[in-house]
């Protein structure tokens, strides 16, 4: 699976077409996935998969609107998102005007996978990949390809973040990788 036969499943989804009638200024900013691998291919399978799309609103004061697709078994399922009411809450550029991706991606989950399991040998890390956590997006207008940004749940409580960039050819590159532990982060504090 990968991001490119979700997005064409959304776009054939009568719920996306109602959505774009309503909304025409809206655009795809990510994708949001968890994958599963320490139970794929059983009933405790939890994979989740969101496409997140955003739109300005006419008044410049306020913030965008902010909706969210999600895959589920019964089909796609549109939420919007909450706003942000706070208003001494300082917000992130990225959330007031997020990138626009593609939606071209074609890297496959399981070469994702492959790819964190590949640098863990090389690093000589043997713990196991219990979930992935996957974002897919621009950081910034100016990035020429979109990015992988991988939380990665890993057996003795570890974690690693990777971030991949995808080819849009069916292939990616891992450019940032990094090992933390849960103990790492509790001394922090």
């Amino acid at each position: 699976m990968n991001f490119q036969f979700l997005f064409e499943k959304l776009e054939s989804s009568n719920e996306y077409a109602d959505f774009m009638k309503e909304n025409p200024e809206a655009y795809l900013t990510s994708g949001f996935f968890v994958l599963d691998i320490e139970n794929k291919g059983t009933a405790k399978e939890v994979n989740q998969y969101t496409l997140d799309f955003f739109s300005l609103t006419k008044n410049p004061d306020e913030l965008g609107k902010w909706w969210s697709f999600q895959f589920q078994k019964e089909g796609v399922k549109l939420t919007p998102l909450n706003k942000i009411e706070d208003k001494n809450v300082e917000i992130p550029d990225f959330i007031k005007n997020p990138s626009k991706i593609t939606a071209k991606s074609t890297i496959e989950f399981d070469e994702i996978q492959r790819l964190i399991q590949e640098e863990m040998d090389k690093k000589y890390i043997t713990n196991k990949i219990q979930k992935i956590l996957m974002v897919l997006q621009k950081q910034s207008d100016s990035d020429l390809v979109e990015k992988y940004v991988c939380t990665v749940f890993i057996s003795g409580l570890g974690l690693l973040k990777v971030i991949i960039e995808d080819a849009n050819d069916g292939g990616g590159k891992v450019v940032f990788f990094e090992k933390k532990s849960f103990f790492d982060m509790m001394r922090k504090k």
